[in-house]
């Protein structure tokens, strides 16, 4: 299962860019090279404290990028802890293929920190292919530009379009921080002509366009808030007189949002250790005959070390919704974007969503690098990788108002996958899954189960 989300804008695809790279990495990288695993040289006192920290081979990112995603700072002491959290979070920045964390005692009360990245490739084009909603029927392709570290801030900017199932273009931009007391925006729009995803209303293509803007402010390493405002505009064909509030089959409106965060997860991409919250609350439209709602939502989970890298993660989560009517492109969905592993295409419509999993993670290899000396590309010669083993439990259900919650029944399924960390933070999920009705299903998926 995946983040809540509403499913009626076309985004852009995650795994389109990485998997690019890693094909060009593949054809331009000479065999032979050296695998290994993170190391920290470990100070002679464990009651040393930072003097200084300097970071080396950041030749395009800002070293506050990296200086603010740390606990080690001058006058901190230095532990085991610190030093792994340290490398964890520079990493979480999605800019850097390896990231080291060595200790250098000076005397018996100092020692200076260093920082050692690895940059990976930030400016490139893109093919985007694939098929929307894991359904190899629903093939869509395109052509994408992106900057991952625009003028070494860390800033992102972002432009695709995609034809076939479902076509859109989008432009997107992001700075993370910009002001120095770590407010944060980010400003996009676009337009997509999409499925209507509805098994009760049929087959039809609607379409949008929508913008939006978003401020917020970072507290600390791992809490944030963020405002947000949506303006969009849903329109259906003529023949279809139910896919939107207002009788014309056009609908235009507002959205604002308020969304707390909070992530202490070591790895964003696939976690073993550390938290997270997310608690939003949004209201779309302004009354009258229009759109009318609003929707309220937690998404709460951890993860417990056990032994040997291996540990044990939960996750629960909900949205709500209340007001006087939802249109049918804003309802909430299992089989699109959340999934329950044993119903994984069973497709599952309401206007409230509640859900729960459990995964057990074992490494069998665990994560570390492996290194091409005689990269052609050096943004491509330094590969992360290891492999996991999870046993996983999932549940769920949808309803809508006037079901109540107890009109339907809760779906679940269990089973166990083979985790595939690789570089440029893709995942590959190739699992076995059996449901509480007797069905069992093999599945091919990209990305953690949350």
């Amino acid at each position: 299962m995946g983040n809540i989300q509403d499913t009626g804008q076309a985004p852009i695809p995650d795994v389109a860019r990485p998997l690019w790279l890693l094909a060009v990495g593949l054809a331009v990288l000479p065999f032979g090279g050296r695998a290994e695993v993170t190391t920290h040289l470990q100070g002679s006192d464990s009651t040393l404290v930072v003097r200084e920290v300097q970071v080396l081979g950041n030749e395009v990112t800002n070293e506050g990028v990296i200086l603010r995603e740390m606990r080690l700072k001058p006058g901190e002491q230095v532990t085991e802890e610190a030093i792994e959290h340290d490398r964890q979070r520079i990493y979480n920045l999605r800019l850097f293929n390896r990231v080291d964390v060595e200790i250098v005692p000076e005397d018996n009360a100092e020692a200076t920190v260093f920082v050692i990245v690895h940059e990976r490739l930030y400016f490139f084009p893109y093919p985007i292919l694939g098929f929307k909603y894991r359904d190899f029927k629903n093939f869509y392709y395109g052509l994408g530009l992106t900057h991952q570290n625009l003028a070494g801030r860390n800033e992102k900017l972002y432009f695709s379009f995609a034809l076939g199932y479902d076509r859109w273009i989008k432009l997107e931009y992001q700075d993370p921080r910009l002001t120095s007391d770590d407010l944060f925006w980010g400003i996009g729009a676009g337009a997509s002509r999409y499925q209507n995803l509805s098994p009760q209303l049929g087959t039809y293509h609607q379409q949008a366009v929508w913008g939006n803007v978003s401020f917020g402010k970072r507290f600390g390493l791992y809490k944030s808030l963020t405002l947000r405002f949506d303006y969009e505009v849903v329109q259906v064909p003529p023949e279809i007189s139910n896919g939107t509030v207002s009788p014309t089959g056009r609908d235009a409106f507002p959205t604002l949002s308020f969304t707390f965060s909070h992530d202490s997860r070591d790895l964003n991409e696939y976690a073993t250790k550390g938290t997270f919250l997310k608690a939003s609350v949004l209201k779309s439209g302004m009354g009258g005959d229009g759109v009318d709602f609003f929707r309220y939502g937690v998404d709460v989970g951890g993860y417990i070390p056990v032994f040997d890298g291996a540990s044990i993660g939960v996750r629960s989560f909900t949205s709500l919704t209340g007001g006087p009517v939802v249109p049918p492109y804003k309802h909430l969905y299992f089989g699109y974007g959340e999934r329950i592993r044993g119903h994984f295409n069973t497709i599952s419509e309401g206007e409230n969503i509640v859900g729960a999993t459990t995964e057990f993670r074992i490494p069998v290899i665990s994560p570390r690098h492996y290194t091409f000396p005689y990269a052609i590309i050096p943004e491509l010669g330094v590969w992360r990788y290891g492999v996991f083993v999870s046993l996983f439990i999932d549940a769920g259900k949808t309803w809508f108002r006037t079901e109540g919650f107890g009109g339907r029944p809760w779906q679940a399924g269990a089973g166990a996958s083979v985790d595939l960390l690789l570089p440029y933070s893709i995942v590959v999920r190739g699992a076995y899954a059996l449901g509480d009705g007797g069905n069992s299903e093999f599945i091919l998926d990209f990305g953690t189960a949350f």
